[in-house]
């Protein structure tokens, strides 16, 4: 058959039709891994929504992230309409000038003014047709377009018929002769006035101008994919590993914002931007250039550090993710240690995988590299401080507040001891045959006077309700007074332990330890004396070495702050009692100096016991307060615990009648 001859001139309308065509064929040719990232992408993008309202609003309710979603949709659509506007073809270009076309069995050949190509069957990938086009693409962002008005020779059906035809049979059988005219990427290649071959009928505004942007999105969703795969046990193949300069730096990025993303969520609504946890990134990804640096050197002194270095970074992000949702769990988040082994098998297995990914196995002198960096770091974490969170609990300013001079403060601590001694001189004597109940309240901020209100308001109430005030004991860290009491440390509260302990009767008499102050996941109740800079603070497996080592059967630990749930687990004996005012995962309310007591301070010491029967009861009441106000002030639940031994239940019911005095009034 003759070759058919069509001469075609694309219009505006032609042109977005080109674009919306190989848009909709590069989406169906999207594989289920590249749309999974895709998905993931688009989840990172909402995070980071919420991130940014967070960061300028504080905490956003479900209704105004659902208007800013729909808003940022709304300027996304607006933004990819005019970059399509200002990548259409302006009337003149060459793009919307005459191209002239001539096919054939053995392929295609086009030109116009200046430019000629060919282009055989075998580089077409199929032949599609609309009610107004034709279209042959020979990639994803590439492709001729025919307007079937154009088509004269033959109906548009016959047309297309004769097209696949042909397509149908050149791509069915091998070698065949070459057309009268070069095929592009042959030698021979038409070309004049260095323009390139005349090889589409146009080009969509995202090949013609943004062809490097698609390829780079098309690396990226690749690296993403390897992460995904290899953090999930599968086979990668190296190949498919895209280790460019501009794909590492974007994965460091993004390794970057999910780290930054996932500590901003989980810090809370007051939290602020950790510069040393900037840092301490840094120096990890030098020390991971370095560890990539020598697996790749134990394969070959040749080997590409860059392909490993790719594959951590595509990973980094899961594993990221997987610890920080380990430390959501309590049983890792109450147990620091049990959290940092799951971390480091999570680390040296994802490590193990990625060297497998890039290099296609794992040799011995790779093990031995990353189990040797795994113990150097190991041993150093104890006497470097590695603090990877970008974003922390606000804390207050108080480099500005008054400071003791460094002798000063010399003085101060040394007379702590002495002032406990006093303090616990002055308690009445145990009665035998009596379950005396003592109190020893613990207020650790010192630049926040709530905690020091709300410690003394703990000891009159339980003097009012449980006969506990000739044998009260208070340490109270305030920077504005500091000779009424001893100070909160963790060194005076070990011996003020000791010292009350030695007071007691371990078989009959009953400790309340209140602690409030601020709290953490990590650290337990935080201490801030405002006399010594290296103040620290009191973890839960250090209260209970304290208790342990006083001999203190007889337990009443009430923990008044933020994520106070972590001491629940390290406490729990048959002899005790645990009051919480949060959970271990979430920061309870009203630790600020404009009020008189915290959430939990003024729901169980204030309103509720006063006229309680019971520990017990005053707690329920507290805990049902206190949920009632976080919904109505549409705060995340803290979660109030109690965990009561079973013995100390019975130790509960036998402590006598619980009077009921009426209100306690509190004051300074």
């Amino acid at each position: 058959m003759e070759p058919v001859v069509i001469d075609t001139e694309l219009s505006p309308l032609d042109w977005d039709a080109l674009q919306q065509y190989v848009q909709r064929r590069a989406w169906r040719q999207t594989s289920f891994g590249q749309r999974l990232i895709n998905g993931l992408l688009a989840g990172v993008a909402a995070l980071l929504i919420v991130y940014l309202l967070s960061f300028s609003f504080g905490r956003i309710s479900g209704v105004a992230f659902a208007a800013a979603t729909l808003v940022s949709a709304l300027c996304y659509g607006v933004l990819v309409r005019r970059a399509r506007r200002a990548f259409r073809p302006k009337p003149g270009s060459i793009i919307l000038q005459p191209l002239h076309f001539e096919i054939d069995a053995h392929g295609i050949r086009t030109t116009r003014e200046h430019q000629a190509g060919a282009v055989d069957w075998r580089s077409i990938e199929s032949i599609d047709e609309t009610a107004e086009h034709v279209f042959l693409p020979l990639d994803p962002a590439l492709a001729y377009a025919i307007p079937k008005r154009q088509i004269v020779a033959l109906t548009p059906d016959a047309f297309v018929a004769q097209l696949r035809q042909w397509h149908a049979e050149r791509r069915g059988q091998g070698a065949s002769p070459a057309p009268s005219a070069p095929l592009a990427g042959q030698p021979g290649d038409v070309a004049t006035d260095s323009a390139p071959p005349a090889s589409l009928g146009a080009v969509t505004g995202a090949a013609a101008a943004d062809a490097p942007w698609q390829r780079f999105w098309s690396d990226l969703r690749s690296n993403l994919l390897v992460g995904v795969q290899v953090f999930f046990f599968r086979r990668v193949q190296p190949a498919r590993i895209v280790a460019t300069f501009d794909q590492i730096v974007t994965l460091l990025l993004a390794l970057l914002a999910v780290a930054s993303i996932l500590d901003r969520v989980t810090a809370g609504a007051d939290a602020e931007f950790n510069s040393f946890g900037a840092y301490t990134w840094i120096a990890l990804l030098l020390a991971g250039l370095w560890v990539c640096a020598l697996v790749a050197r134990s394969f070959s002194a040749r080997a590409d550090t860059r392909t490993l270095l790719a594959v951590a970074l595509a990973t980094a992000p899961w594993v990221v993710i997987a610890t920080t949702l380990l430390g959501l769990i309590p049983v890792f988040a109450n147990h620091a240690a049990w959290h940092v082994y799951a971390a480091i098998a999570i680390v040296l297995g994802s490590s193990l995988l990625a060297i497998r990914a890039a290099y296609g196995s794992i040799p011995r002198p790779a093990r031995i590299v990353l189990a040797a960096s795994m113990l150097v770091f190991a041993s150093v974490q104890d006497s470097v401080y590695f603090d990877t969170h970008l974003w922390t609990e606000a804390s207050d300013d108080d480099e500005s507040l008054d400071r003791p001079s460094p002798e000063e403060a010399e003085a101060i601590l040394f007379d702590q001891q002495a002032r406990i001694d006093e303090a616990v001189e002055k308690l009445a004597p145990q009665r035998p045959g009596v379950a005396d109940l003592y109190y020893v309240g613990f207020a650790g901020d010192g630049y926040q006077r709530v905690f020091r209100r709300e410690s003394l308001l703990g000891q009159r109430t339980f003097a009012a309700r449980l006969g506990s005030g000739p044998r009260s004991l208070e340490l109270i860290n305030d920077y504005q007074d500091r000779e009424s009491f001893p100070l909160a440390t963790r060194v005076s509260l070990r011996y003020a332990l000791s010292e009350v302990g030695k007071a007691m009767d371990p078989d009959e008499d009953v400790l309340v330890l209140f602690l409030t102050s601020h709290g953490s996941r990590e650290g337990g109740v935080y201490i801030r004396s405002g006399v010594s800079w290296n103040d620290s603070d009191v973890p839960p497996a250090e209260l209970r070495s304290a208790l342990d080592d006083a001999g203190i059967r007889w337990r009443i630990v009430i923990v008044s702050a933020c994520y106070s749930g972590v001491f629940v687990e390290p406490l729990k004996t048959d002899t005790t009692m645990i009051l919480t005012a949060a959970d271990s995962q979430h920061t309870s309310f009203g630790c600020a100096d404009d009020r008189d007591l915290t959430y939990f301070g003024e729901a169980f010491l204030q309103d509720a016991m006063p006229t309680a029967p019971s520990l017990q009861v005053a707690f329920e009441r507290a805990r049902k307060e206190i949920a009632d106000r976080e919904a109505v002030e549409k705060l995340t639940a803290s979660n109030p615990q109690m965990w009561v031994g079973a013995s100390m239940a019975k130790k509960l019911a036998g402590l006598g009648p619980f009077p009921l005095p009426g209100p306690v009034a509190h004051s300074d």
